[in-house]
């Protein structure tokens, strides 16, 4: 949210999935005690939500790196399913539908059941959507 689309001015954590795993949790843990970060701010907890299917789309490109970042649609989804409100997850969600221009909840509820479309998630994304668009200011 921060590095890809300027939501926010700062973040508790960098969500990423890497290789080799036990190399750069090393190499980050080290980063972080460097400058007095807390452990874990380089994480693999975005592994629950992705697969191969996950849409993705290059971020930048460096020689030997490339960083991918999932397309804003699905970051909706997974800020949706998480729907932590005690974290910045419903400003986030808040955030995206502006960016994706999505007026309305139908509309966002439309790309969440194009991704998850269990009864328990459906009910959730809903709440969570009716949320949001009650408390906060939707319009571009």
């Amino acid at each position: 949210m921060c590095l890809v689309h300027s939501a926010r001015e700062t973040t508790k954590d960098v969500d990423a999935i890497y290789e080799p795993q036990n190399l750069i949790a090393l190499l980050s843990f080290e980063v972080g005690e460097e400058f007095g970060w807390e452990p874990g701010w380089l994480n693999q907890g975005i592994r629950a939500f992705m697969n191969e299917e996950t849409p993705s789309e290059l971020f930048i490109s460096f020689p030997g790196l490339k960083i991918f970042t999932v397309v804003p649609e699905y970051l909706l989804v997974m800020k949706i399913r998480a729907g932590r409100a005690e974290s910045s997850d419903f400003d986030d969600i808040a955030f995206l539908l502006k960016k994706l221009n999505l007026k309305i909840i139908e509309e966002a509820m439309s790309i969440f059941i194009n991704y998850f479309n269990d009864d328990v998630s459906i009910d959730k994304a809903r709440t969570i959507l009716e949320t949001v668009f009650e408390n906060f200011d939707i319009t571009n």
